[in-house]
């Protein structure tokens, strides 16, 4: 990837804060092999990288274009494979053949959850929570960590455990209360920093459209917030005993990334 001088990612701090990210995915998924682990760590190190990059962006196009250029690359049919060369390496080194299709669908939805965010930031108008909700499940990331995760742990994984309806049912809630929670802590931290646009978007977010940095969330979005924690915990328990390899892994990644929110440098 070319380093334009807007990226933060490219400062020599940022470096150390996103390489303190990929340590922490790693050990959030403790079953895996050592080598699975590592290979997870370097896989972060270069999605922060590349998140940090998305934000760099002034002109939402370019960032658009990156995006669907390195999902073309995952599927195996882009044409500037060297300069993702660093991304693609550390899939290759995580995602067998056989699964590499699941995997790019993963990220597929990771894609196109962040273009339909630069979308809501050009527009300067936040949907509905519910609807916003629906977008932040799978641009957070979280979707595709415990995918990774389980390949990791059972190289002949059954894909279709993961795609099976209580599993989903119990992804789909984790990770939106899970998303609510990072832009709660989020917005806090907007009012202790004037730094980082990933603070104020949350921010707004969570105010609804007469975001100010000092106000308090909307009254709705507690109720929200409570509701998603209800369905998470039920959720889980329909997966407990046919699926807990599963549920581990969600329980480990969302612990784990909600510990990173609160206490990872670059989050400071």
């Amino acid at each position: 990837m070319s380093e334009p001088t807007t990226s933060p990612v490219y400062d020599p701090h940022e470096r150390g804060y996103t390489a303190e990210a990929g340590a922490l995915w790693a050990a959030m998924a403790p079953d895996v092999p050592t080598t699975h682990a590592t290979g997870i760590s370097d896989f972060m190190v270069y999605w922060a990288i590349l998140d940090d990059l998305v934000d760099s962006f002034t002109d939402p196009g370019q960032a658009r274009y990156i995006l669907a250029e390195l999902l073309q690359v995952i599927r195996g049919n882009g044409s500037d494979e060297e300069r993702f060369a660093p991304f693609v390496d550390s899939v290759d080194r995580l995602v067998r053949p056989e699964q590499r299709s699941v995997f790019a669908e993963e990220f597929a939805k990771y894609v196109h959850s962040v273009q339909q965010i630069i979308d809501i930031e050009a527009t300067g108008r936040p949907p509905a929570i519910e609807d916003y909700l629906d977008i932040r499940r799978f641009e957070i990331g979280a979707d595709l960590t415990v995918l990774l995760d389980l390949l990791g742990q059972d190289a002949q994984f059954d894909t279709d455990q993961f795609y099976s309806d209580p599993v989903q049912n119990a992804l789909e809630h984790c990770v939106k209360y899970f998303a609510l929670c990072v832009d709660l802590i989020l917005t806090w931290k907007s009012r202790q920093t004037s730094d980082g646009k990933r603070c104020t978007n949350a921010a707004r977010i969570v105010q609804g459209p007469d975001w100010n940095p000092h106000r308090d969330p909307s009254p709705g979005i507690e109720a929200v917030l409570r509701n998603e924690e209800k369905l998470m915990h039920l959720a889980l328990e329909r997966i407990e005993e046919a699926h807990p390899g599963i549920r581990r892994a969600i329980i480990q990644t969302i612990a784990g990334a909600l510990y990173g929110i609160r206490n990872l440098t670059r989050y400071r």
